[in-house]
């Protein structure tokens, strides 16, 4: 089933193989390729988890802190 967070994904994991083809490229920016990598994984996760829990119907109101 193709979501909101599919185009997502695709987008996103299409700049990490753009970044993994510099990083084998050019090993002086390898460290933060790898840390820009992570961030963008976990972007993705956590973009995933969001469309989810508003499909299901789960996120709070507006103006509603999250404890």
């Amino acid at each position: 089933m193709t979501t909101l967070a599919t185009p997502f994904r695709t987008i996103l994991s299409g700049l990490q193989v753009t970044l993994g083809l510099l990083a084998g490229r050019n090993h002086v920016f390898c460290d933060l390729i790898c840390r820009v990598w992570h961030r963008l994984t976990r972007t993705i996760t956590r973009f995933e988890r969001l469309v989810t829990r508003w499909q299901a119907g789960t996120l709070p109101k507006p103006g509603q802190s999250g404890e």
